[in-house]
């Protein structure tokens, strides 16, 4: 899998994610780029807009229009306060302390915008290769791991990559609450081992 990352330039990748940023639709910027949840095993991308806010993203957007503060500015100094930060410069790169999955990493640039599409090529240039050396920490962590990257664009925007290593079971799907078995004080020794 690292191989294939490899070989293809990062920045054109992601500039192919302005496609759906161009949408005017109300949800138009969200990505996945998965090994995980495909039909038949296949690194593949979708872009796509929805003709509404899925219920998970207009909460997220209430509780940060709600916040006194950004919330993703919170999660970042959160983490830089529990040494959770993998990375931490023009892109900060760390696993949340409240992740939902093992091995969870989320990169935001220093100075994001509030979308996706408004973000400038150099912005979209540092991220991409932020996201590119995260999956490749994670593939040399757990090799041929399955995962989504999906780009998050309102009320800011910010990269989550979630590793599909464990699965959903019941009490997750009756309750939302999910078990992470690998703490983030683990998952980010465990990348920082497989980054050096």
């Amino acid at each position: 899998m690292i191989g294939v990352i490899e070989a293809i330039s990062p920045v054109a990748v992601v500039q192919t994610l302005r496609v759906a940023a161009t949408l005017s639709l109300p949800s138009r910027s969200i990505w996945f780029w998965t090994t995980a949840g495909a039909s038949i095993a296949h690194p593949h991308a979708q872009v796509f807009g929805l003709g509404f806010v899925p219920p998970d993203v207009a909460a997220a957007i209430d509780r940060q229009l709600a916040a006194p503060d950004d919330l993703l500015e919170d999660d970042i100094a959160d983490a830089r306060d529990r040494e959770l930060v993998l990375a931490d410069g023009e892109v900060a790169t760390w696993c949340p302390f409240a992740s939902t999955s093992p091995l969870l990493v989320r990169l935001c640039h220093a100075d994001p915008g509030a979308t996706f599409d408004a973000a400038t090529d150099t912005e979209i240039a540092a991220m991409a290769i932020a996201t590119r050396n995260a999956l490749a920490a994670l593939g040399r962590a757990v090799e041929h791991a399955p995962y989504n990257v999906v780009v998050h664009t309102a009320p800011r925007w910010y990269i989550e990559i979630t590793p599909r290593l464990a699965i959903v079971a019941g009490f997750e799907q009756a309750t939302g609450v999910f078990v992470n078995t690998i703490p983030p004080e683990h998952a980010v020794d465990f990348l920082r081992t497989e980054s050096a």
